[in-house]
């Protein structure tokens, strides 16, 4: 959770608009439903349709995107201050690459349904944030906004 003086001044936005259904697990283990094994869940699942358009978070730079065995592809913006966003199983029509520079509430992609390791729940965004390269809970960033 940010403290006071790493606070944004401005309001940051949802990746996508629909309910949380999966939260952050903070470090405990929940029970996966595509794999049935007990893991950390480190991110928050928003139900949307595929299909859905998948915005950026925060102004920032894609760091990186990736096609991951087990969470599809994947678009990492830096947001600066040891931030980043992670935004994974979307689909291969992306709008933007490595090294791009992207506005908050800027359209990147949309769902595409690409994450193995989540493939046996509803149709979801899984959306990731890292402060110092530890994953911290989405929450205490967009704030449900």
């Amino acid at each position: 959770q940010p403290s006071d003086e790493e606070s944004f001044a401005h309001v940051l936005v949802m990746p996508i608009q629909g309910e949380v259904i999966s939260q952050f697990s903070g470090g405990e283990l929940v029970k996966s439903e595509t794999t049935g094994t007990w893991q950390t869940h480190n991110g928050m699942d928003i139900a949307a349709e595929e299909g859905s358009p998948v915005c950026a978070i925060d102004n920032g730079t894609v760091a990186d995107v990736t096609k991951d065995a087990l969470w599809g592809i994947c678009v990492e913006i830096d947001h600066g201050n040891g931030v980043v966003s992670r935004y994974c199983g979307l689909s291969p029509s992306l709008s933007v690459k490595a090294g791009d520079t992207v506005e908050s509430g800027q359209t990147m992609g949309s769902v595409g349904n690409t994450a193995d390791i989540e493939s046996k729940q509803a149709s979801h965004l899984h959306f990731e944030v890292l402060k110092n390269d530890v994953y911290v809970d989405p929450a205490a960033y967009v704030n449900g906004n």
